[in-house]
C-alpha cells in the first residue's frame, strides 16, 4: 500500500512541475515576445513625449497637433 501512495505522490509532483513549467500548455519555455520599441519625440509646441510615428512633423521639428505647428509659425 505504501508503495502505491509513494507512485501517486510522485506522479502528482511530475505533474505539477511540468504544469509550471508550461510544457502541458505547449509552450516550450521560450522567452515571451515583446513588441518593438518607437522612438520618442518632445513636441516643439508643448514639450509633451509621443511616439515618432504619431508626430507631425514640419520642417524637421516634430508637433503632437496640427494647433501647435499654427501657433509656432506665429
Amino acid at each position: 500500500m505504501s508503495k502505491f501512495l509513494l507512485f501517486i505522490l510522485l506522479v502528482g509532483l511530475a505533474w505539477w512541475w511540468f504544469r509550471g513549467r508550461g510544457v502541458s500548455r505547449g509552450l516550450g519555455g521560450g522567452a515571451p515576445v515583446s513588441p518593438p520599441v518607437e522612438r520618442m519625440v518632445v513636441c516643439r509646441g508643448c514639450g509633451v513625449y509621443l511616439p515618432e510615428s504619431d508626430a507631425l512633423v514640419v520642417r524637421g521639428h516634430p508637433y503632437c497637433c496640427a494647433e501647435h505647428v499654427v501657433r509656432d509659425d506665429g
